[in-house]
């Protein structure tokens, strides 16, 4: 039986904007007819490839003619239902019920083209609006029953073809003490890079990668047009909080040919810093500008900044005075009472916040003592009792620094010999007067001390000021021996610190052409130093492992601030903060500013991570 052909006219009216966006509504319509016929001559199809062609429907076949008109303006009953067809579109492709497409080249503004349609049943209709490369820009795909008598509608909208595309973030990080959310939105591109607005052909699906927690998640993942909004969720766990979570959202589409990078988001603690205008700036995670700002007391001479989970502290042994601000105070507390000239402050209250940290403050001269006490059940940041009369050890009065092990013992470089003390547990609210007999590691002055707590014996790193070299050697004690098992020379008084995968970085300068210098606090420089990167100080980083292997590699800065997942934060010399990524140089983020750190004459006075 021959294939039996109806007339019919199919107009597709489109009305286009040329920024990308058109509205309009495609109809189809067929009318009924008679008489015989044989299947209409198509083109197109892959060359080399066999050519397909539909099989006529009960019916027969009914010819279908299209135009789409690239006009500057629409009315309102063409932009009901929005599409997206670019300005790049040279060819329309259309093809039935899989076979091989039919394709229409556009001619100025205007394409247009007619196909048979089998009529007497349901079509597959695929549309596909073509680049000059033949690359789809926008297409539509839709199931159709086609009828040779009587007219027929087809509402067909085109949509536009992900070739990649770019995600935001209403915000770049979250606090990891409460639960919260951010929304997720995306700039979707095709081939040629034009925008795509209205719906996309595939959806775009989001996703998560590098959650070490277990507590992020997408509760909305698809979005399926320009103005879907996707869902991303923290939530709090008590065995998570305050730990740094670097994620890494990403997106694709099934339609993308062109990889799309994802966007970095972090749940942790604001990092804070000071500055020469005496404020306080914290940087809530993710973010590059302030996002709080405390005005404090002039300082004069910061030595230490440091949180007991929720609280800050930092100390000015110029003005003999402690200063605590809690999460939300718009001013400090001042603590100055039996405080001579505070060298040191340090909390010891973990990754959680609680009214019983332990916090000790360290004289640099007068009555020679470490204060180690438990708070009481009021809310912090809570009074400094008076200093013990107790001398803990030999030698000079000033301490340099005190650190903690994730156990609670205590580490304190005092200025004639090296202790080790023993720890207390956090939530005894026994107030804690002198410490437990310490264990004297060297005999010679330590200005700066650091803890490996990798390995079951804590490995100690010590900083000792060098009279015939006026530089700073780097002692390493394992396991509590009396004599260090490596001493490295190349450093100076900028700064000693550990991570917590047991990387060591200790500070140096470049000396050269044979001539020596002293180091800071030490007099004044009698050499030059070279700069390197931009920066007047350098950190080696060594392996894991200790000070016996090689550098591995070096970061710039004028010190050094490191969070629970090892990002390392460097001040640099010209006032900005430089954020690396763990165990590489590879820079991952800037804090742009001027003095940021300052003033403080301390390695570890530049910055620490607090609620």
């Amino acid at each position: 039986m021959n294939a039996e052909w109806h007339e019919a006219r199919v107009v597709l009216s489109l009305t286009y904007r040329p920024a990308v966006l058109a509205g309009c509504l495609f109809l189809v319509s067929a009318c009924g007819g008679g008489g015989g016929g044989s299947v209409a001559p198509q083109t197109g199809g892959t060359a080399g490839a066999p050519v397909t062609k539909p099989t006529a429907g009960p019916q027969g076949f009914t010819p279908v003619s299209f135009s789409i008109s690239l006009a500057q303006s629409g009315t309102a009953a063409t932009a009901r239902r929005p599409m997206f067809v670019p300005a790049s579109t040279t060819t329309i492709s259309v093809a039935l019920n899989g076979t091989t497409a039919q394709t229409f080249p556009c001619s100025g503004t205007t394409c247009t083209g007619t196909f048979s349609a089998p009529a007497g049943g349901t079509v597959n209709f695929v549309f596909t609006a073509l680049d000059s490369a033949q690359r789809a820009v926008s297409e539509a795909s839709f199931a159709q029953a086609i009828n040779a008598n009587g007219a027929n509608t087809l509402n067909v909208t085109l949509e536009g073809v992900v070739n990649h595309a770019t995600l935001a973030l209403s915000t770049a990080g979250l606090v990891s003490y409460q639960n919260g959310a951010a929304t997720v939105s995306a700039t979707a591109y095709d081939a040629d890079n034009d925008i795509i607005t209205g719906t996309y052909f595939a959806p775009i699906v989001l996703s998560v990668s590098g959650d070490t927690t277990g507590t992020i998640t997408l509760p909305s993942a698809t979005l399926a047009s320009s103005s879907s909004i996707g869902t991303l969720a923290y939530t709090f766990s008590n065995a998570t909080q305050y730990r740094e979570n670097y994620v890494t959202i990403g997106q694709t589409s099934t339609t993308e040919t062109t990889s799309s990078a994802g966007v970095p988001f972090e749940v942790g603690r604001t990092f804070y810093t000071f500055t020469t205008a005496s404020t306080i700036v914290g940087f809530a995670p993710g973010s590059t500008t302030p996002t709080r700002t405390v005005t404090m007391p002039t300082l004069q001479s910061v030595s230490d900044i440091t949180c007991d989970g929720s609280n800050l502290y930092l100390n000015d042994n110029a003005a003999g005075a402690v200063y605590g601000l809690g999460p939300t105070a718009t001013s400090p507390v001042t603590y100055n009472s039996q405080i001579t000239a505070p060298s040191w402050v340090a909390a010891n209250g973990g990754i959680a916040p609680s009214t019983y940290a332990q916090m000790y403050v360290a004289n640099d001269y007068g009555i020679q003592a470490i204060v180690g006490f438990q708070g009481s059940s009021s809310a912090p940041p809570f009074p400094l009792p008076p200093n013990s009369a107790v001398q803990t050890g030999g030698g000079e009065t000033s301490r340099g620094a005190i650190v903690f092990d994730p156990t609670g013992n205590v580490y304190s470089s005092l200025g004639g010999s090296e202790e080790a003390y023993g720890g207390y547990e956090v939530r005894d609210p026994t107030l804690v007067t002198a410490p437990e007999t310490g264990q004297n590691l060297n005999s010679g002055p330590a200005d700066l001390i650091a803890i490996d707590t990798t390995v079951s014996q804590p490995r100690i790193y010590i900083s000792t000021y060098n009279n015939l070299t006026y530089y700073s050697e780097i002692d390493e004690y394992d396991n509590y021996a009396a004599t260090p098992t490596y001493i490295s020379s190349d450093s100076n008084d900028s700064g000693l610190f550990t991570d917590s995968a047991g990387r060591v970085y200790t500070s140096k300068y470049v000396v050269y052409m044979g001539s020596r210098f002293r180091a800071p606090g030490r007099g004044t420089t009698s050499a030059r130093r070279r700069t390197l990167a931009g920066s007047g100080n350098v950190f080696d980083v060594y392996a894991p492992g200790g000070l016996a292997g090689a550098v591995q590699y070096t970061i710039p800065g004028e010190s050094l601030a490191i969070d629970s997942e090892n990002y390392v934060y460097a001040l640099q010399d010209n006032g900005s903060v430089n954020i690396y990524a763990p165990g590489s140089a590879t820079l991952v983020a800037t804090i742009p500013g001027t003095n940021f750190g300052s003033p403080s004459p301390n390695a570890f006075a530049f910055g620490t991570f607090c609620r």
